[in-house]
């Protein structure tokens, strides 16, 4: 197998022909993907952290007080429908 002169290769060939020579170019490839990944999912996270920052989760008691005003409400629909 004839290598070229590996005393003076040229910056861009370097590399090249040391991954070819230790079969390291695969990690390459799988360690960019990862970091691709990676970091559009941190993007994601961080977007959707901010999102959730305006939101709260409401007291049981809210909840209830929520659920009457609701059952009220559907009783007084109910009867102006019954008046129609």
């Amino acid at each position: 197998m004839n290598l070229p002169d590996s005393s003076k290769p040229g910056k861009k060939k370097r590399p090249k022909y040391s991954k070819k020579l230790t079969g390291t170019e695969i990690y390459s490839v799988i360690s960019n993907t990862v970091y691709s990944k990676t970091t559009a999912i941190r993007n994601e996270w961080k977007e959707l952290s901010a999102r959730m920052g305006n939101i709260r989760l409401l007291t049981q008691e809210e909840i209830e007080t929520l659920q009457q005003q609701s059952a009220k409400l559907l009783k007084h629909e109910k009867a102006l429908q019954q008046k129609k």
